[in-house]
């Protein structure tokens, strides 16, 4: 019997965090360093964390997203969604 569930490609969270960070610096025409001296941090640490290389601090998601104007829980929402996040089954 088929099954028509549709499984959703899963993407590292680190990776999601990242292409948002980018796609919502962009979207309010940011550049790297424009967000970095904004939030307090250098432009290697925001671009190693677009690229899906480091992972953000609980404090320097709240910095970021501060800079970007977006309440820390809507953008992880969002990180939430693009990864494919699910819990286990019978979990939540």
């Amino acid at each position: 019997m088929a099954s028509s569930v549709v499984h959703k490609t899963k993407l590292d969270p680190s990776v999601a965090f990242g292409q948002l960070l980018r796609k919502h610096r962009l979207r309010q025409k940011m550049s790297q360093e424009a967000l970095a001296a904004k939030s307090g941090y250098e432009r290697a640490f925001i671009s190693l964390i677009e690229l899906g290389k480091t992972n953000p601090s609980l404090r320097s998601i709240f910095d970021i997203c501060g800079s970007l104007q977006m309440k820390p829980s809507v953008f992880l929402r969002q990180v939430e969604q693009l990864s494919g996040f699910e819990l286990p089954a019978g979990k939540g």
